[in-house]
């Protein structure tokens, strides 16, 4: 004997509503964990080290651009990230894109980055530098470079 046609329908609704909620519940936990930051960046579950950007000893300056201080560290992942802060010395706002060459005795890697919008004349201005190649621990020498003319 089969089951009523109501009681067919009835479960088939059902089981296509759990299913949806489940769908829906699993897209809602991966979006709202891609979203969430850190103060050092987005949150990879390994935290960042806490490190202080290094001072410049002696001023390097590329096309009017000053460097003024470097940051280089292990993402938390076991690869290089950074950050530069630079100061536009030029007469007129601009853009800037910047390569830090990191070494150590031989060149470890070279990390690029660019500015988000146009600096102004004496403005200073922090450039994140991308994720890149396998960490190496320091100490570094480091050679700024922009890349525009």
């Amino acid at each position: 004997m089969s089951s009523p046609r109501i009681l067919r329908r009835r479960w088939f609704l059902a089981v296509g509503t759990v299913a949806a909620i489940v769908v829906l519940g699993v897209a809602i936990a991966l979006s709202g964990a891609a979203g969430q930051t850190t103060p050092d960046g987005p949150r990879t579950g390994v935290p960042l080290p806490t490190t202080v950007p290094t001072p410049v000893a002696t001023h390097q300056i590329e096309r009017d651009w000053l460097l003024v201080d470097y940051l280089v560290q292990d993402d938390g992942t076991g690869f290089f990230t950074g950050r530069i802060t630079v100061t536009n010395q030029a007469a007129t706002a601009r853009m800037g894109l910047f390569k830090l060459e990191i070494s150590s005795g031989k060149q470890l890697k070279t990390l690029m980055g660019q500015t988000e919008k146009p600096i102004d004349p004496g403005e200073t201005e922090v450039v994140e530098l991308p994720i890149g190649d396998q960490f190496v621990a320091g100490p570094y020498t480091v050679v700024f470079h922009e890349a525009y003319a």
